[in-house]
């Protein structure tokens, strides 16, 4: 699977920017996966079959709680399933900001 961690939103007219940060694939069952994406924020990851919700943070887009700031977290728009011998693609994770 592969896909973007994309910073969405800001003063007029917004934007869509890609931003480094983790992605987190949680599956209905079993253990969470996490991976790394680059500096324009791209991942790819391998995953065994099974349905996932896929979620994603940065400390780019950050916000700011009592006396620290605490990143942002995205979510895909909706569950991936993987099914054995597919390709997934495009899976992207937007993390809205104000």
């Amino acid at each position: 699977m592969s896909g973007r961690l994309i910073e969405a939103g800001g003063p007029a007219p917004g934007l869509l920017l890609g931003v480094p940060g983790q992605i987190t694939l949680t599956p209905t069952s079993g253990t969470s996966l996490t991976t790394s994406t680059n500096a324009k924020g791209y991942y790819t990851i391998a995953l065994p079959p099974g349905s996932y919700t896929v979620t994603g943070g940065s400390p780019k887009a950050q916000v700011e709680q009592g006396k620290k700031f605490i990143d942002l977290v995205g979510y895909a728009q909706h569950r991936v399933v993987v099914k054995a011998g597919d390709a997934v693609r495009n899976i992207n994770v937007y993390v809205q900001i104000s």
